[in-house]
């Protein structure tokens, strides 16, 4: 494999990996091949800024996107972008430049998540897209490259629980804790990630409220409003009661203490 571009290989000599990205030669310190592959993905995340020029390479401009998103975005997101650009990187040429970027190399690494539906299909097209376009708006190129790729249309889809199939779902809870996530979920009709961070702070007892501030809930950053979830009788005693064993961090913890 050559050494001019940023994909691993292995020096029997040293018996160590090493890999180059963006001309730079770096030793991975490690004779295990997967362990080399999770360092080399960390160092991409890790990179310089890019310069101004067509010239720079595809994966060199995604590393900036996502250590842009790790400094001013919440470590869900940024662990959302990361996954997916991770896996687009893996199936492009590594040298492969900006300036020779198409649509096709989107959609050839789509064909190939064979086990994707169409909602994977999306987040994957809006994470590569929104990559693509931040390094337009901060100046790194005049154009994206992939902007002509339509996402599929949002699949609504609305089912309506029967109190027997409720009353199954809890009984097949396997243990207390992690019964009670599942009826908060239930009985709040709250988001399973609201469920799961929801914590004392954001409890108001007296008027039966859940309240996330803008900068923790899904849309907060586009609407500006808190998220206000109202409790019925059964979520307020849930909630009491979880309150009480958890003044401090999340209500909702498994049998080792974890959210």
């Amino acid at each position: 494999m050559s050494r001019g571009i940023p994909q691993p290989w292995y020096r029997p000599s040293r018996s160590t990996w090493y890999v180059t990205v963006d001309g730079v030669q770096h030793n991975l310190y490690t004779d295990d091949k997967v362990e080399a592959f999770r360092r080399w993905h960390e160092l991409i995340a890790r990179a310089p800024e890019p310069p101004e020029a067509p010239d720079t390479t595809v994966v060199v401009l995604l590393a900036s996107f996502l250590k842009w998103t790790e400094k001013h975005k919440k470590p869900a997101t940024y662990e959302w972008h990361r996954n997916y650009l991770q896996s687009f990187v893996k199936a492009i040429p590594p040298e492969l430049r900006v300036a020779d970027m198409k649509p096709f190399h989107v959609t050839r690494w789509l064909d190939k998540q064979t086990t994707w539906g169409e909602s994977s299909w999306r987040v994957a097209i809006t994470t590569i897209k929104r990559a693509l376009s931040w390094t337009v708006e901060e100046g790194y190129i005049d154009h994206s490259p992939i902007a002509s790729i339509r996402k599929p249309k949002r699949q609504h889809r609305e089912t309506i629980l029967t109190e027997e199939q409720q009353r199954l779902i809890v009984a097949e809870a396997i243990d207390e804790r992690f019964r009670d996530f599942v009826t908060l979920i239930q009985e709040t009709g709250a988001r399973p990630q609201e469920v799961r961070t929801v914590e004392a702070r954001h409890v108001n007892l007296q008027n039966g409220l859940w309240i996330f501030p803008p900068t923790e809930h899904k849309t907060g950053e586009k609407t500006g409003e808190p998220r206000i979830i109202y409790l019925n009788a059964k979520a307020l005693e849930f909630t009491q009661r979880l309150v009480e064993q958890h003044p401090t961090g999340p209500l909702c913890r498994n049998v080792q203490g974890r959210p």
